[in-house]
């Protein structure tokens, strides 16, 4: 199985730092994983210095075209959903702003064509795209192909975020579809709290505003911006890696109740 990302970038963003934290994430805790990087030409024109550290981590770069005018946020997703005519194997699917905290890689056993995690906590009913499992079967590519058609259909429209394509494609057929525990995708700062203890991987939403400044210290800008001034983790954040689902402020409180749990 490959593990892949998908990364639209320039220096006056984040998003690589990102990557390069959840890639670091992932190699502690699988170090012979086969990595691959989809990225835009822009972005793979850009990877050098301290924009070039994920070099010794990742098996290939894949370096996709998508028109000249297309902004960074729009590049990402069309680049992710047509992954699969980069990708022709089994696969899991990693968004940049997650951070792993188990070896990921028994999701083989399962059997299953295709998976994901439901978007948020308790009452949810769309479904992430920040982690896609594939089996590489001819169903998935089928699928991955209407999503693709349908997500060039919205974005004519003015539309270019990955999940409501990926959810039409899956309420026109979602037979082989299998919906993944929630612990496979944690987003603790929108719902995930309750499945904080057995999360295989933390996706901290580092867009929200709680994520920037939250409790959660892998997911503040201001580690974002000690990667992208030093161009590797820092020490200190390898250290707060060793132990991912305990990466809180000293002074986090976590609030019980019947329907959710929050922090303050």
């Amino acid at each position: 199985m490959e593990f892949c990302y998908v990364l639209s970038s320039s220096p006056a963003d984040t998003y690589y730092e990102q990557f390069l934290l959840s890639l670091t994430s992932l190699k502690l805790v699988l170090p012979g994983a086969q990595v691959v990087l989809l990225c835009d030409e822009k972005t793979a024109g850009g990877l050098y210095g301290n924009r070039g550290s994920h070099g010794r981590f990742i098996s290939r770069q894949v370096v996709c075209k998508t028109p000249d005018n297309m902004r960074a946020h729009e590049a990402a997703p069309a680049m992710l959903c047509s992954l699969n005519r980069h990708v022709q194997g089994e696969f899991l699917y990693l968004h940049c702003d997650t951070i792993i905290c188990e070896a990921p890689n028994d999701l083989s056993v399962l059997g299953i064509d295709y998976g994901a995690c439901l978007e948020g906590g308790p009452g949810a009913k769309q479904y992430s795209t920040a982690l896609i499992y594939s089996s590489g079967s001819p169903e998935t590519h089928r699928f991955f192909g209407r999503w693709n058609e349908l997500w060039s259909n919205s974005f004519r429209w003015g539309t270019h975020q990955s999940g409501p394509s990926f959810n039409e494609a899956l309420a026109e057929d979602p037979s082989l579809f299998t919906a993944l525990p929630p612990w496979w995708n944690c987003p603790i700062n929108a719902g995930g709290l309750p499945h904080l203890a057995q999360a295989r991987i933390i996706h901290y939403n580092a867009s929200l505003p709680a994520a920037k400044k939250g409790p959660y210290l892998l997911g503040r800008e201001s580690v974002l911006l000690d990667i992208k001034h030093q161009g590797q983790v820092p020490p200190e954040v390898l250290d707060l890696l060793q132990n991912p689902r305990g990466a809180f402020h000293p002074q986090t409180r976590l609030a019980l109740g019947p329907e959710k749990r929050r922090w303050f």
